[in-house]
């Protein structure tokens, strides 16, 4: 089989795409910006394109990003695509695995998609798994890349704009909730009135954003909310503070809807993520048990494993 492919994560709102040694799982080179699957599909309303040019539309923009990788154009080396890119408002809507599920590259749905002049490159675009009212696309390749980091009996986090709380047994993911934490986000800093009351900033205030974990979990959220705003009126806090209070208030109510009786944690997710959720849940309460994964690394690891299954079959 090929010993490199391209792993490209396309999220609702940012794009990732990796150049891999499969023998090694490790990243040659890497491309990512905010050309989110979310304003891609924006673009394709507005251009009047037909039905039937809407997976080519995509393919091309995922094409002209390969070509930021290398001046090699990279001919024969397949891309693995996981994300948003199979859903409703990405390039091909595919069909989702039901729980239970097996974390094997084998029961994951995959569509094979073949070289053309949209993009010359063999693609296998990897589909996500339903569970009664929820949805997850992406989030399960990170799973099926920590299938062996004993993720069985431990409640899985998975933070980003729509959060996962997932349940394993065995190797199976039986079940899962979903969490708009990210989005609430951004939608409440940028375009709420509280984005007069905020400041987007990387100084990390610890304190305001442990009140902010306890103010979201013990109280409602929609008054809680409205809390960032007063805050800034009455000189509480400063924008810059107010950033990071609200982040806390919706990790904290994200968090609360855990049992006490919750197994240990294990966090798939970035080092920033990391730090919050570890907080958050000891603050709360709910536990100091906590593992992490490199969500990034976890990724890889999933594509790499379907690569091996379907590639040169």
């Amino acid at each position: 089989m090929n010993t490199q492919i391209l792993s490209c994560d396309w999220g609702t709102s940012n794009f990732r795409l990796r150049w891999i040694d499969v023998s090694t799982a490790s990243v040659i080179s890497e491309v990512s910006d905010s050309i989110g699957i979310a304003s891609v599909y924006n673009e394709w309303l507005k251009s009047g394109l037909p039905e039937n040019g809407r997976s080519g539309y995509y393919r091309k923009i995922l094409f002209s990003r390969i070509k930021q990788l290398a001046n090699d154009p990279m001919k024969g080396i397949p891309v693995i695509l996981s994300g948003m890119s199979s859903s409703s408002i990405g390039a091909m809507e595919l069909p989702c695995k039901k729980v239970p599920v097996a974390l094997d590259s084998a029961h994951l749905y995959v569509q094979h998609i073949a070289p053309d002049e949209c993009c010359p490159h063999e693609l296998l675009l990897v589909s996500g798994v339903q569970s009664g009212n929820d949805i997850m696309r992406g989030e399960e390749t990170m799973l099926l890349g920590s299938a062996n980091a004993a993720t069985t009996g431990r409640l899985v986090i998975l933070p980003g704009t729509h959060s996962k709380h997932v349940t394993v047994n065995g190797n199976s993911l039986v079940s899962f909730k979903t969490y708009m934490t990210g989005e609430f986000f951004d939608l409440l800093s940028r375009t709420s009135i509280l984005s007069r009351s905020v400041a987007a900033n990387s100084k990390e205030h610890w304190d305001i954003f442990e009140k902010g974990v306890r103010d979201g979990a013990s109280g409602n959220l929609l008054n809680a909310a409205f809390h960032v705003r007063t805050a800034q009126l009455f000189a509480k806090f400063t924008n810059e503070e107010n950033y990071h209070y609200l982040s806390g208030i919706l990790i904290g109510n994200e968090l609360s809807a855990i049992s006490a009786d919750t197994p240990p944690v294990l966090l798939i997710c970035n080092s920033a993520f990391r730090e919050k959720y570890s907080r958050a849940l000891t603050i709360s309460g709910i536990t100091d048990e906590v593992e992490y994964l490199d969500a990034a690394a976890a990724l890889v690891r999933g594509h790499c494993q379907i690569a091996k299954h379907y590639i040169d079959r």
